[in-house]
């Protein structure tokens, strides 16, 4: 659902006026701002991948609302690389969980011997 509201927003951006665009642009980059600081708070791994998929549309809001072709280029390539990776992301966590038990960031020590080829370069 994000994703798709990601792209709806590039497909209407043509019909905002300048000074919507610049607000749209100011709170899409405070808001980001802002859950960047909510993700170094919280201890749930499944959270913390929600808030950061958050995060990355308001980037996209940010780059699409520019208005230029780089612009809708560059919010197209994150939409695309972030609904690839993010359900593997996902699925990395719920791996975590059924090895560990638990969503808690701290618990996840140790979890280099379980998932080896996770933490390869």
């Amino acid at each position: 659902m994000l994703k798709l509201g990601g792209y709806g927003l590039i497909r209407l951006s043509c019909f905002m006026g300048g000074n919507m665009r610049f607000l749209l642009i100011n709170f899409s980059l405070i808001g980001g701002l802002l859950i960047r600081i909510i993700c170094l708070s919280i201890n749930d791994l499944k959270i913390l991948v929600a808030y950061s998929s958050v995060r990355h549309m308001a980037f996209v809001i940010a780059t699409a609302l520019r208005f230029t072709s780089l612009g809708f280029k560059r919010s197209s390539f994150v939409i695309l690389a972030h609904g690839i990776s993010s359900s593997g992301i996902f699925l990395l966590a719920f791996m975590i969980y059924e090895v560990r038990g638990s969503r808690n960031i701290q618990f996840r020590k140790g979890s280099l011997i379980y998932f080896p080829m996770l933490f390869l370069p």
